[in-house]
């Protein structure tokens, strides 16, 4: 499992000054990864939970979300998909699978070929025609 480095900073700090010192996004919705990454469940940012996590990271023992859950495509290989974690990564993973899969952004069946996309326009084209 990938850690984050450990923090040397100052010792009355909060969780989120000590990321933001270490340059990690420190909004709510990463925090709430990074405490599920490390076994806090349902985060809400008592500060018994930011405690725990700013001990972690003074420890260097704090998990990366990103690395407690990594992606795999459907052969099983890791993904670099993941590396940026967060909403962003698991659509493009889902955009991904899906266009393996031969289907589109709204899971419909798609074009296999660049003849099969021009077949299509042709037919379109000879109705609007008609």
């Amino acid at each position: 499992m990938e850690k984050y480095a450990k923090y040397t900073g100052a010792e009355q700090s909060s969780i989120v000054n000590a990321l933001v010192e270490m340059k990690i996004d420190s909004s709510f919705d990463y925090r709430k990864q990074i405490a599920a990454a490390n076994g806090i469940a349902d985060y809400t940012g008592t500060a018994e939970q930011n405690l725990k996590m700013l001990g972690l990271l003074k420890a260097g023992e704090l998990v990366r979300p990103e690395a407690a859950t990594p992606a795999t495509t459907d052969d099983g290989k890791k993904s670099n998909l993941f590396k940026y974690g967060g909403i962003a990564a698991a659509i493009a993973l889902a955009l991904y699978l899906a266009f393996k899969a031969g289907k589109n952004s709204k899971g419909e069946d798609a074009p296999a070929s660049k003849s099969d996309r021009e077949r299509r326009r042709a037919e379109l084209r000879r109705k609007k025609r008609q």
